[in-house]
């Protein structure tokens, strides 16, 4: 997010009233003779003329339209609408993906940032009229670095969203680059070793691929463990790299200079998350890249990064003096699989211990806030909220996702309410035996089971859609009160369970020589339950059993009330084998429920 450039803005400003007071003076004398019709015909143009070049005033000061030119400009300009908000009303929101850019024409807005989950939000800054933000959104699909909500009784706002920003770009070629940047970007690239193995053509499309971003300093381009969809490459200015720590702080591990590239991670590992944050140290532009041209363009050079990467987590968790082992083969929870639910590569833990096992003071003080800040996200940021987001982003998933999905939303017009409604419904479905599904259960149910998680993600990833929905159409819905457990090490299970509401505290057994257990060991040889973790909605347990070991090697304990999905380990492998081979029944049914088909 770019601060306003009021003072640039309020000269333009000005100098628009002295050019429309010229105006005036002239089309006075034209005023005798105009028709009626005619003066409101020319008074209408001149207030749309007015409203254009106040928005090419404002636009002037955003660095993604640095580079056009006025008539490109005007086009833009004239393609803004407008949108009206009230007192308390959230234009844009922290951590959500944003798809539009916002000028503030009427009204104050606050700025507001949490640090993290379990502070509350601090006020940054207050906008007023001919402010602008949200205009990283045009280029890039990354989260919202900070919420803006309306403090005035009402405001007015010029947006655009990326889609009609890309329509133009496309429309009018608006994003061809200045010979000056072009031979800064090409020179950058020339330098970095790792773009050395790209062919000739390659290299000329990742140039024309490219985005050049502007970032003032202090401003987060990056932020832990935000969901990442960009990959930057820097071309001038300095950054530095920073990871939090225990208290809350950060600590810089590392400076980027121009040819340093970052942002890979994201969009290679199966999180999606960003392992640290980059902070502008100055006045910094970089080359931005999105996911999908990252993934087609430079393909060849990922193993490449992924080496690069390694070597620098070890050199940020030396900065960091937490370098410690993964542990045996045989330890209860799979250290591949805890990075990816926990998003930073560590084990999500609310407690007063920090990464080592000590009892910290400062989270020991904050104990009891933190463990009550987690507990409300998991029972307000739920797979049903996710849902009801999903839909209202994109009118089309109503389809998608049938007939209840489609009652829910008419009925409905607050995420409350609605998430409620998805989690009744979810309820009454998943009740039934699966036989006695309807086609339109089983695409509501499918349509909550395609928002972000890790059965989706992990589990199941790389399975075509026809055996993912085979196996939805077997879940099973668990409520579980809380503080209970749920399973049990030394028990014997079938079931992985996936968290839709809540969340759980898994621990793994210790026996009485320290060892964690593997499933060989009897409950009467348990001395302790050893704490690994805290899970949220979105989050699984249980898949051990997915590979054969029946015997729990974990024990989960619901911290609230929890809603719960769950399958069988017959039902997973039954899905992964299924046939792509299918019969041409089978085939009908399938297409029969893709909205497509339907009334075919």
């Amino acid at each position: 997010m770019i601060a306003k450039g009021s003072d640039l803005i309020a000269a333009r400003i000005k100098e628009l009233k002295e050019k429309s007071e010229n105006d005036k003076r002239e089309s006075y004398q034209m005023f005798s003779e105009q028709s009626p019709l005619e003066r409101a015909k020319s008074e209408i143009k001149k207030h749309l003329e007015a409203a254009v070049l106040y928005r090419i005033s404002v636009l002037e000061n955003v660095s993604t339209f640095g580079d056009l030119s006025l008539e490109n400009l005007s086009f833009a300009a004239q393609n803004m609408g407008e949108v009206f908000f009230v007192k308390g009303d959230h234009i844009i929101v922290q951590d959500e993906l944003g798809d539009s850019f916002f000028v503030l024409e009427q009204g104050v807005v606050s700025v507001h940032r949490k640090a993290n989950m379990y502070e509350p939000s601090k006020e940054l800054k207050r906008l007023k009229a001919n402010s602008y933000f949200g205009e990283l959104a045009l280029v890039n699909e990354e989260p919202r670095s900070a919420t803006i909500t309306v403090i005035s009784a009402t405001a007015k706002c010029l947006t655009m969203t990326k889609a009609r920003f890309d329509e133009i770009m496309s429309v009018t070629k608006m994003f061809s680059m200045g010979g000056a940047r072009a031979t800064i970007n090409e020179g950058v690239t020339d330098k970095i070793p790792l773009f050395k193995s790209l062919s000739a053509a390659t290299r000329v499309k990742l140039l024309e691929s490219v985005t050049n971003m502007a970032f003032k300093p202090g401003s987060y381009i990056c932020r832990q463990g935000t969901v990442g969809n960009t990959f930057y490459i820097l071309t001038e200015g300095c950054c530095s790299v920073t990871l939090n720590t225990d208290d809350f702080q950060e600590k810089e591990v590392n400076k980027l200079t121009p040819g340093d590239y970052f942002g890979e991670v994201a969009l290679i590992e199966v999180s999606g998350k960003r392992t640290a944050n980059v902070i502008a140290f100055d006045q910094c532009t970089c080359m931005t890249l999105s996911k999908a041209d990252f993934g087609y363009l430079l393909k060849g050079v990922r193993g490449a990064m992924v080496q690069t990467q390694k070597i620098r987590n070890i050199t940020d968790q030396q900065a960091l003096g937490k370098i410690k082992t993964l542990g045996t083969a045989g330890e209860g929870i799979k250290k591949e699989t805890a990075a990816f639910k926990s998003g930073n590569g560590v084990n999500r833990r609310v407690s007063s211990m920090d990464s080592k096992g000590f009892v910290s003071d400062v989270k020991k003080a904050t104990l009891i806030q933190r463990l009550g800040l987690f507990m409300s996200e998991s029972l307000q940021i739920t797979m049903y909220s996710r849902m009801y987001r999903d839909i209202l982003l994109n009118e089309l998933k109503v389809m998608e996702f049938g007939d209840a999905a489609s009652k829910i939303m008419r009925e409905h017009d607050c995420l409350l309410t609605a998430a409620e409604a998805i989690r009744t419904e979810v309820k009454v479905i998943l009740d039934k035996e699966s036989a006695f599904r309807s086609n339109m259960d089983n695409l509501f149910i499918g349509g909550l089971m395609r928002q972000k998680n890790g059965v989706l993600e992990r589990l199941t990833k790389g399975w075509p859609a026809h055996q993912y929905n085979d196996l939805c159409k077997t879940l099973k819905f668990v409520k579980v009160k809380s503080m209970k457990r749920i399973i049990e090490v030394g028990s014997k299970g079938t079931s992985t369970f996936l968290i839709l509401r809540g969340c759980v505290r898994v621990f793994s057994g210790v026996s009485k020589e320290g060892v964690k257990i593997n499933g060989s060991k009897s409950k009467s040889n348990l001395q302790a339950l050893q704490y690994e973790e805290d899970l949220l909605p979105g989050e699984y347990f249980g898949e051990a059993v997915l590979s054969g070991m029946r015997t729990r090697m974990i024990t989960a304990l619901s911290i609230t009330t929890c809603d719960l999905v769950c399958f069988e380990d017959d039902d997973f492998l039954a899905a992964q084998d299924t046939s792509i081979n299918m019969s041409m029944e089978a085939r009908m049914a399938f297409l029969g429920n893709v909205p497509f088909f339907k009334n075919w």
